[in-house]
């Protein structure tokens, strides 16, 4: 038996040496290939030394990077984009070299692959290093393509480190609006009004909605383009429009916040931004309380939510109309509301009247914290047919308090019920009380499970 691990583990080892002498050939063969007057051939080299993490393959890639081949080059740039590779690169800017490439599809490869690794190692580096990087960088952001400044663009915030915001100015007027808009975005604040005014001018009237939407919530803060957004209040899409009143404020806008909130779909967000400028005005006060009866769900929502966060909860009559309310998220807010009240027995029973399961949890929460059920004992036996398991259960529990012959009645329906949890609730309660009567239903009912 010993004889035959070690004739396993001595074919494994030549298994292992045959294989690393195997890759040497290879990656050996790839170099020879490399000086190849075939730029096929050193395509090939290329693309079977990438499958390699080795010193030798990421020189081979970083002189390939000068090949006058564009396939060659751009075969290069992919090698050196490898996790393993792109941290080890002796010269960033030897890679950074070719954003100024001929070949645009090397120019996109570049900046979309390599661009964050080396920006980051750029950083460590001497100052001439980082001038020559802020050149080649510098001069791509003036490049003819659309989506190689685009990727420059979105890697602003790491190009900072090393090129000056001023490179990023003209694109703020750059002729691609995604481009333009997002340059607004990012350099608001360095932008000059003269700028920030001739580009919004633009942009207030460019077709795509989400051009104008992007428009709005970049100047929104800036006094200077308030004649923009007063322009922008006219808008076709609704959105835009309560945008740009909303940025105005609601001194003088009220009337029309409000008028577009109720006539208009407009998002969450926007609702809910909307409900919190107006809510200070008198008018949009009164507006806020009456819509808690409104038709529109997402108007009463929106308003309970602003009376509460000013903390101006609705009256009770208001609470105990909305906590019957069909949306559940309206609901949920009456009932953290209501269960900071002191009910009375009238109240607690409206509750367990109500349709929704989440009110009589509420009710039952309520009911077992008094010291008296006896007036609410019709409405707990009704849970007990309720749909709701909790309910049911909860109903139950409460019922077992009362100390009378009935209430082994409601055990019994307990027994029965098709939910688990509840038959296992009914045992546990025949099984604290240890009465005769008690182990009787309990011998009875030995049979269910």
């Amino acid at each position: 038996m010993k004889f035959l691990v070690v004739a396993l583990i001595s074919i494994q080892l030549c298994i292992n040496a045959s294989a690393q002498v195997s890759q040497q050939d290879t990656i050996q063969r790839c170099l020879i290939e490399l000086r190849s007057t075939d730029p096929h051939i050193r395509q090939r080299a290329l693309l079977l030394l990438g499958k390699f993490d080795n010193t030798l393959v990421l020189k081979a890639s970083e002189d390939a990077l000068a090949d006058p081949n564009d396939k060659v080059r751009q075969t290069a740039v992919v090698n050196l984009s490898s996790p393993m590779l792109s941290n080890r690169i002796k010269n960033p800017n030897a890679v950074l070299r070719l954003l100024q490439d001929e070949n645009l599809h090397t120019r996109r490869l570049v900046a979309s692959n390599l661009l964050r690794p080396l920006i980051f190692r750029i950083t460590l580096e001497k100052h001439s290093a980082k001038s020559n990087a802020a050149k080649f960088i510098s001069s791509a952001l003036h490049d003819p393509d659309d989506k190689l400044r685009l990727i420059l663009l979105d890697n602003f915030y790491s190009l900072k480190s090393i090129v000056s915001e001023k490179a990023f100015l003209h694109l703020c007027s750059d002729p691609n609006s995604m481009i333009q808009i997002k340059a607004l975005e990012y350099l608001k604040r360095s932008i000059s009004d003269d700028q920030l005014i001739k580009a919004a001018e633009v942009l207030h009237k460019h077709p795509d909605k989400r051009i104008r939407m992007r428009l709005v919530q970049t100047i929104s803060r800036k006094t200077v383009a308030r004649p923009i957004l007063k322009k922008m209040i006219s808008d076709p899409d609704s959105e835009i429009s309560l945008l740009a009143k909303l940025s105005l404020g609601a001194r003088d806008n009220v009337t029309a916040i409000i008028d577009t909130i109720t006539t208009s779909r407009v998002s969450p967000e926007l609702m809910q931004q909307a409900f919190r400028i107006i809510f200070p005005h008198p008018q949009g006060k009164i507006f806020t309380e009456t819509s808690l009866s409104s038709t529109n769900e997402s108007l009463r929502y929106y308003a309970l939510l602003t009376l509460i966060r000013y903390r101006k909860t609705p009256t009770r009559p208001q609470l105990f109309t909305l906590i019957h309310d069909s949306s559940s998220r309206i609901r949920e807010l009456t009932i953290t509301e209501i269960n900071l009240l002191e009910m009375t027995n009238a109240e607690l029973t409206q509750l367990t009247e109500s349709d929704y399961s989440d009110v009589h949890a509420l009710s039952l929460n309520h009911i077992s914290q008094l010291k008296s059920l006896g007036s609410l004992r019709e409405s707990l036996i009704g849970f007990l047919l309720n749909d709701t398991i909790k309910t049911r259960q909860g109903a139950l529990i409460l019922l077992w308090h009362f100390k009378d012959e009935e209430r082994y009645d409601f055990i019994e329906q307990g027994l029965s019920d098709e939910s688990p949890d509840i038959r296992k609730i009914a045992r546990d309660l025949l099984n604290f009380d240890k009465s005769p009567q008690a182990q009787k239903i309990l011998l009875d009912n030995q049979a269910q499970p």
